[in-house]
């Protein structure tokens, strides 16, 4: 990859958040809803995209993760109209308005911790900050980041699986990427009994047999067998994993078309699909972004300003070199 093409993933990485955020709000929590084509009119992102921009801005400011401050700056710029669940919402205010407790706040309403989906959806930007760092680095920066809300070692765990995850699809080149080759390095990285099961799941009733060989019957394998919780991260990873194998092995969908049929699974839809989308971005760059959801993303002349700057920095600050 030469630097151009580099920028033009991460581009499409952290688009990919935020159209797949976008797509996927109008219908969350919906069971069945069906393929969704395009944003409805006025769509807005919702805090999927909000917190991975703070984060975004966080790193563009420091060039590092400093935890008390990014806790602050998710609770001031919170907008709790943009669908925070309820747990995330009353930590955020009490941080708020308790600053110096930042880092036990959540204990009130969640005393272990948070495992959901939340520690996955904001973290795009430190994957590719850490893209080329050690993954006890990468570790260090996620927790930093989610010490605020999600201080429970399941949802570090997954943050850091899904982060790795992206780097590999950011570096395989799209003609040499195969459904077993990612799954198993899932397995063998091992980094969560819950993800590692639902992986040899997933390898078995898509990648190494016939059982699962359709959309309606992979709808109900990851709606009644994969998935237990439409918002726990390690859930929520599962189902993003088997939509993509099963799409690397059959090719049904276009990436376009895939980022719809993740919608059409249901449960948390903005979040599954952001994750998705990400994943998408790292793999095929800017293409699978349909020129009217680019125009649909709410502000999103400061937004592509901001991921053209977060590129730039990126680059000069050689944090993402090895590629080129």
């Amino acid at each position: 990859m030469n630097i151009s093409q580099i920028k033009a993933k991460v581009t499409a990485v952290l688009l990919g958040v935020i159209v797949g955020d976008q797509l996927g709000e109008q219908v969350e929590s919906t069971p069945s809803p069906g393929i969704i084509h395009s944003f409805r009119p006025h769509s807005r992102y919702t805090d999927d995209t909000q917190q991975t921009l703070i984060t975004l801005e966080h790193l563009l400011m420091w060039k590092d993760i400093k935890p008390m401050i990014l806790a602050l700056e998710y609770a001031a710029n919170a907008d709790l109209s943009r669908k925070y669940g309820g747990n995330a919402a009353n930590t955020l205010k009490k941080i708020k308005a308790y600053p110096e407790l930042w880092e036990s706040a959540y204990k009130e309403f969640l005393p272990n911790g948070s495992y959901g989906n939340g520690a996955i959806m904001r973290i795009s930007s430190i994957a590719l900050f850490d893209l080329e760092a050690s993954q006890e680095t990468l570790t260090k920066h996620l927790r930093d980041c989610l010490a605020s809300t999600h201080n429970c070692e399941e949802a570090l765990q997954c943050a850091t699986e899904y982060c790795l995850t992206l780097r590999d699809l950011f570096v395989t080149p799209e003609a040499k990427l195969t459904d077993q080759s990612l799954i198993q390095r899932i397995m063998d990285r091992n980094l969560n009994d819950r993800l590692t099961d639902k992986a040899k799941q997933i390898k078995a009733k898509i990648l190494d047999s016939e059982d699962v060989n359709s959309y309606e019957r992979l709808f109900r394998f990851i709606n009644n067998d994969l998935v237990e919780s439409n918002i726990r991260a390690v859930d929520t990873l599962a189902l993003v994993i088997a939509l993509l194998t099963y799409n690397l092995k059959y090719k049904q969908w276009n990436w376009a078309s895939l980022l719809k049929i993740t919608v059409s699974l249901g449960g948390d839809c903005d979040t599954n699909a952001a994750i998705m989308g990400s994943l998408i971005g790292a793999i095929n760059s800017c293409t699978f972004l349909q020129a009217d959801w680019i125009d649909g993303i709410e502000d999103k002349d400061h937004i592509r300003n901001r991921i053209k700057a977060f590129g730039t920095m990126l680059i000069e600050e050689g944090r993402i070199m090895a590629f080129s």
